[in-house]
Parts: C-alpha cells; sequence; structure tokens
C-alpha cells in the first residue's frame, strides 16, 4: 500500500468547519492527466471536490470533515497476536495507523482512491470520487452537492462498516421539548409543580413505552442532550427544554412523533428538527451484509438511483482516541470498491411489472399483458403477477371449506378451478405448448387437492392455508409464461418462493430484506422473468403469504433488489385517482405525486398500493408507476417523479374497524359507527381553502406532515367525500 499517501492525508487538520484546506490539497494530490478535477462552494465557507474520469456512472463517495479533537497519526508494524487499540487481536503481521481520520473518514477515501487509480489502469472512463464537506455537523455538502449537482446511477457512500456492505440503516429524528411547570418556593412544593420532576416523569414514562422490535433494524434507541433548567435552586422549575434524538426502524419512523405528542401537556412545546429516515441500500452479490445505527450522507444524495454504503474500519472506534484502521482492511477495501463498481457495472437495469388480477382474469387479458411486455424487451422485464381475478377467492372459500371438514364443497371448489385455468390454457395455447402448461397445471391441482383432503380430515393450520392461497400466483404465472413462449418471448418462469424469504408468521409475513435481496440478486436475470407476486417463504421453505394485495409488495422488493429503472403496477384503471371511483364517479387522475403522499394516502385507506409498496422503491429513488392494461398507451401515474405540485391529491376513506386495525394514533373518541375522512397532499395542513371545507363537514381530528382527517358518521361517509371532492377538485 501507499503509506506515505495515507500518511499525508491523516497529517492534515480537517476537523470539522477545517475541511476547506484539505479539500484544496487533495485537488492537487489527486489531479492527473485524464482527469477533470472540480470544488463546488458549499455556503459554509467549505468545499465539496469531485475528480471525474469521463462521464461518470458510478461515484465513490466520503466525506473530507472528521470529528475533533484533531489526534497526529502513527504508524506501525504488528505481530500477529498483538493486542489492538479495541482489545481485539490482530491475525496476522500488519501495519497499524492510528490518529483522527484513520477509519473515518480518510481510510475510505485512501481506498476509494487506491479503487480509481485501479480502474484508470484499466482504461475504464465512467467513474468519479466525490468528497464532501460537514458530514460530521449536518450533512451540509452532502446537501449542497444534490441541489446543485444532482446526482447519477449509483454511489458508493464510505463509512466504517467493518468492511461489509450495509442492506439498512435506521433512520433519525431529533426533536427539542419544553416542558413546563409552575414556579413557586421550595419551601412549599404543593403550590406548584416542578418542570424537573415533570422531566423525570417524561423519562420514566418513554422507557416504559414498548416500540415496535422492527425484524431488520431491531430497537428503536434515543438519548437526552443539551439539557437545560436555568433557575434558582430554592425555586421550583418553571421549565425543562432539551434536546432527545432518536434511531428508528423501519417499523417506528412514523410513530415516534406521536408517542412524544401523547406524553406532553397542553403547556409543553415540541419542534421537529432534520432527521433521516431508516433506508435499504443496494448490495453487491456476494458481499457481505450488515445493518448499521448510524447515519451518514447517503440518504442526502436521493439523485443517485442506487445507493451503496460499506467502507473498512470500526465504527465502535470512530470519533474515539482509540481510532485506528489496518493496512490489510484498505487494501482489502480497494479491492471490494473495484468488485462493487463491476457489479454496478454489470447488472442490466431491468422494468419490474406487476399484472393484476384483473389484468390476467382470462385468455384475452394474458394476450394483453404479453402484447405489452413484448413492446419492452431491451429492458429485461421482470414480470410478477397476480392469481386470476376472484381466484384467491375462491381459494379462500376453499381453505373455509377444508377447515369445516366440508369434503363436497371443496370438490365443487376445486373442479371449478381446473376448469378455469384448463380452458384458459386451452384458449391460449397449442400444441407442446399447451400439453407443458396444462400437465404443469394438473400438477399444481393435484397438489392442492391432496393437501385440501388432509386438511379436512386433520384439520387446518395458517400454514395450510397459506399453502392454499399460494396456488393461484403458481397457476396463472404459469399461464403467462408459456403464453409469452408460443407467441416467440423467451420467458423463464421463477418460483418466488424460492426468491422472497420470511418469517413464518404464515399470513402475514414479515419480510427478511437482506436474505431476499441476497436470493433476487443471485437469480438470473432473463429476457423476460416471469414469476408470482403474494407469495414467499420462510427459511424452512413453507409457504407464507405476505397479505392481500401483496403482489405490489412482492414488485417493490424485487425492484429494489435489481435496482430497476421502474416498477409498473398495471391494473384496470388508468392511474390513482383524487378519490376511489366507486364512491366518486368523476375522480380525476393525478399526474404525479410524492413518495411520502403515496404512503400517506395508502395508510389512511386510499386505493393507491399495499401500504409496505413505497419503501424498497424509495430506498433506491425507483419510480412506481400506475398504468391501465387496456389503454397501454396513457402515461397513468407516478410515484416518486422530479416535479410534483403542492395541493390536495386525494381523498381517503377509512372506516371505524378498519382505524382500530390500523392503531391510528390521535383519535379518542368511540369509532363505532364512524368514518374517517382524510384529504392527502403537499401543503395540505396549510392550506386555508381546504381546511375550510373539512371544517364545513367536521372538526379536524388529525393533522399529519401530509394530510388532514376527520372523522363523521359512517352511513354519511360517502356522500362526504362527495362534497369535499366537488369542492376541492370541481366538478370534471
Amino acid at each position: 500500500m501507499d503509506a506515505g499517501l495515507f500518511l499525508s492525508m491523516l497529517s492534515t487538520d480537517s476537523t470539522s468547519s477545517r475541511e476547506r484546506d484539505y479539500a484544496l490539497i487533495l485537488a492537487k494530490r489527486f489531479s492527473g492527466p485524464g482527469r477533470k478535477v472540480e470544488t463546488f462552494e458549499v455556503g459554509d465557507g467549505t468545499l465539496n471536490l469531485r475528480i471525474s474520469w469521463g462521464d461518470p456512472k458510478v461515484f465513490f463517495c466520503t466525506h473530507l470533515d472528521t470529528v475533533p479533537p484533531y489526534i497526529p497519526p502513527a504508524m506501525r508494524e504488528i505481530k500477529a497476536g498483538e493486542i489492538l487499540p479495541d482489545g481485539s487481536v490482530a491475525a496476522a503481521d500488519d501495519i497499524l495507523f492510528t490518529g483522527r481520520g484513520t477509519c473515518d473518514a480518510k481510510g475510505q477515501c485512501y481506498a476509494m482512491y487506491q479503487a480509481c487509480l485501479e480502474l484508470e489502469a484499466a482504461g475504464r472512463t465512467d467513474f468519479a470520487l466525490l468528497l464532501l464537506a460537514g458530514e460530521e455537523t449536518g450533512s451540509f455538502g452532502a446537501k449542497a452537492y444534490n441541489r446543485d449537482c444532482g446526482g447519477g446511477d449509483a454511489v458508493v457512500v464510505g463509512e466504517p462498516t467493518g468492511g461489509a456492505m450495509v442492506s439498512a440503516s435506521k433512520g433519525t429524528k431529533s426533536f427539542e421539548i419544553v416542558l413546563g411547570g409552575r414556579p413557586c418556593h421550595s419551601g412549599y412544593p404543593s403550590e406548584g409543580e416542578s418542570a424537573v420532576e415533570r422531566f423525570v416523569s417524561f423519562v420514566q414514562a418513554l422507557r416504559g413505552y414498548d416500540f415496535p422490535v422492527d425484524p431488520e433494524l431491531g430497537l428503536t434507541t434515543w438519548n437526552i442532550g443539551k439539557l437545560l433548567s436555568d433557575n434558582p435552586q430554592n425555586i421550583l422549575s418553571p421549565e425543562v427544554r432539551f434536546r432527545i434524538y432518536f434511531r428508528t426502524t423501519f417499523a417506528t419512523d412514523g410513530i415516534v412523533a406521536g408517542v412524544l405528542s401523547r406524553l406532553l401537556g397542553p403547556e409543553d412545546t415540541i419542534t421537529a428538527y432534520g432527521g433521516d429516515t431508516p433506508m435499504h441500500y443496494w448490495t453487491a452479490p456476494g458481499e457481505r451484509l450488515t445493518t448499521v445505527a448510524f447515519g451518514s450522507d447517503a440518504p442526502q444524495l436521493p439523485g443517485f438511483r442506487r445507493r451503496a454504503l460499506c467502507g473498512p474500519g470500526s465504527i465502535l472506534v470512530a470519533h474515539t482516541d482509540r481510532e485506528y484502521v489496518l493496512g490489510s482492511q484498505l487494501d482489502e477495501a480497494s479491492r471490494q470498491y473495484v468488485r462493487i463498481y463491476h457489479s454496478l457495472c454489470a447488472r442490466h437495469r431491468s422494468v419490474v411489472m406487476k399484472f393484476g388480477g384483473t389484468s390476467v382474469q382470462d385468455a384475452a387479458a394474458i394476450g394483453r399483458v404479453r402484447e405489452i411486455v413484448r413492446t419492452r424487451l431491451s429492458e429485461k422485464p421482470v414480470v410478477v403477477v397476480s392469481a386470476m381475478a376472484r381466484v384467491t377467492r375462491s381459494l379462500v372459500a376453499l381453505a373455509d371449506a377444508a377447515a369445516a371438514g366440508d369434503a363436497a364443497t371443496a370438490a365443487e371448489i376445486l373442479e371449478s378451478l381446473r376448469l378455469r385455468h384448463l380452458d384458459t390454457a386451452s384458449a391460449l395455447l397449442s400444441g407442446e405448448d399447451y400439453d407443458e402448461a396444462s400437465g404443469r397445471i394438473r400438477d399444481l391441482l393435484g397438489e392442492l387437492s391432496a393437501r385440501v383432503e388432509k386438511c379436512v380430515k386433520q384439520g387446518l393450520t395458517p400454514g395450510d392455508r397459506a399453502a392454499i392461497l399460494s396456488y393461484g400466483e403458481l397457476m396463472s404465472s404459469v399461464l403467462v409464461a408459456a403464453s409469452m413462449r408460443e407467441a416467440g418471448l423467451p420467458a423463464k418462469w421463477e418460483d418466488a418462493r424460492l426468491l422472497v424469504e420470511t418469517d413464518s408468521n404464515y399470513l402475514g409475513a414479515t419480510v427478511d430484506l437482506p436474505a431476499t435481496t441476497v436470493r433476487i440478486q443471485n437469480m438470473r436475470v432473463s429476457e423476460i422473468t416471469v414469476t408470482q407476486g403474494f407469495i414467499a417463504s420462510d427459511k424452512d421453505g413453507a409457504t407464507t403469504i405476505l397479505g392481500f394485495e401483496g403482489s405490489d409488495y412482492s414488485a417493490a422488493l424485487f425492484s429494489m433488489a435489481l435496482g430497476a429503472s421502474a416498477v409498473e403496477i398495471w391494473t384496470d384503471v388508468d392511474g390513482i385517482r383524487s378519490a376511489d371511483p366507486r364512491v366518486v364517479s368523476d375522480s380525476i387522475r393525478i399526474d404525479s405525486l410524492t413518495y411520502d403522499e403515496a404512503a400517506a394516502m395508502a395508510g389512511l385507506g386510499a386505493r393507491v398500493l399495499h401500504p409496505d409498496t413505497v419503501g424498497p422503491a424509495r430506498s433506491r429513488n425507483i419510480p412506481i408507476r400506475v398504468r391501465d392494461t387496456r389503454h397501454p398507451e396513457a402515461p397513468g401515474s407516478i410515484i416518486g417523479g422530479s416535479s410534483v405540485p403542492e395541493g390536495p391529491k386525494s381523498i381517503a376513506l377509512m372506516t371505524g374497524q378498519d382505524l382500530l386495525e390500523v392503531g391510528f394514533s390521535g383519535i379518542d373518541s368511540p369509532l363505532e359507527g364512524q368514518s374517517l375522512v382524510s384529504v392527502v397532499g403537499k401543503g395540505v395542513p396549510a392550506d386555508s381553502q381546504v381546511r375550510g371545507a373539512m371544517q364545513a363537514e367536521a372538526p379536524i381530528v388529525s393533522e399529519g406532515p401530509l394530510s388532514l382527517s376527520i372523522l363523521v358518521p359512517r352511513d354519511a361517509a360517502q356522500d362526504v367525500v362527495r362534497r369535499l371532492h366537488a369542492r376541492l377538485f370541481g366538478s370534471r
């Protein structure tokens, strides 16, 4: 390794706010023939630095600044078995570097530069080294780069992750809270109330709150800092002011603010500050994976479609006087960055196309799907299909009959399923294609019949029910793939149960995202890959399902793992509507909306997508398009577009029973016989027209960042939705 270069990098003090000179030094040191060196003002006196080789597609990125205080570097040879600064033992003879920045993040910078040199020597001209200011003080350099320069295809962010690629990271949320008290003479505490005592009660209550445990990221943690109660000791405190900082998970990111609000009184205030949402990251096949609980610049670089996070060194010694890195770790990191570069360049960016039940409901519909896919061959489409329309309902009835021991009803349902699927095969296929597909469907029906017969005699378990419900997707996908092959399209059938891994909650399984990502990334993407939505399996291979409408979520999982160019939801409507068309006949198509708007609409009852769909797509900045199978030329709706207007987008309706099931916060009144009507859109809470229209119907009971909600009698709810739609969207 080039120890001299690394020591010279470490010898420059670039602690927070002092990184400008370091950027200029590196700009000079890293310049050379065929390289374009650019600096960009951040706006606070610091600089971002970018060194480009040709037209960059892959960016290696880390930060220039280190935390104070500056610790000068040292280097020495060590022997195998020697104790390292963190108490671990050296596995082999090595070189030990100590000092500020060795593992956070000058080690990453050095390793990335060495990777760039190797790629340069190989004649590659499609990468860049991007060094950002201010990561340790709020990612100001990353925010400025995103604002001024945008992004690109892929960015590999360097942080000390022990050499593992990060599959997911926790989010952060920061709040300032002011607790009020009633000051009085401390000799007569009954005459007042101490804000300090209220602070103690607040902490105890928060410690007693059980946040949901995230299956991937684990526990939500929090800490308190900047605590201030400035009053004489002989007076009960009138006020306590403090900052509280959460490390959130996918399961808790949306509920933290609500939990805090419920612990506060009317005299208290809470102010939300900046933070990051939990993120999924792109990972390369074959690399070791981990999850992390620390922040980085990666969330502040949304302009990159694929974001990866990894680097040498341990986060446990970063920011301490024990900070160190080994020469072998830096060498391996540079090799790893080259491997990641090649994985990013080699993987074709497929489009994921999900077709719902009405889109594959009969031979004519499957023919339309086939022709839509034919136009997308250059994008190597991954086709995710649902069961044929109403088949899942039949399978639910079949499972119920088996549970009741009703063999006669079960036999009738099985026969109707056999006739429908084989009749569709006969209408679609001929010759060997028919023989192969019909034979496969008969085999699947035979498996299904055997399981039902067993359940009729022995009873139905949740695992049996999940397995029975899976056959709709299996049979429809066989028909879709066979139809494509008969038409000369090179379609390969894949079993989603071998690709999507979950826990053993059979009927509403939670996806193991790291395992699923690895499985899908190791799948060989064909010219056309046909697979199933909704179904998965646990680690023992038992069939599980993702919940009703889970095919949308399946498609998003495939898009996330593959770094797809888009995930398309093909259905029987021309996009996402401003209200449920069954309630409002003149609802209008929404051209574009943000990920947050779509998630809010789904969470409040709008018929948009499976609520979990947005997260995986957003984590890779993958647009979601909702399109009409019957009119493929129509633009549909796009979620995650670059330009989304403010204003109300949709009116959602949720029944009282739905509210109880999802645990909707902020509503204390009885829900029996009531429904929640919500207007969703960017800027809605501050829109006086929206607020006035809703208050004319009922008091506002809940405000979200993107929504206002009212409770109305269930029998009147649809009329309320129609009146609000007419006032806010007009008659069209």
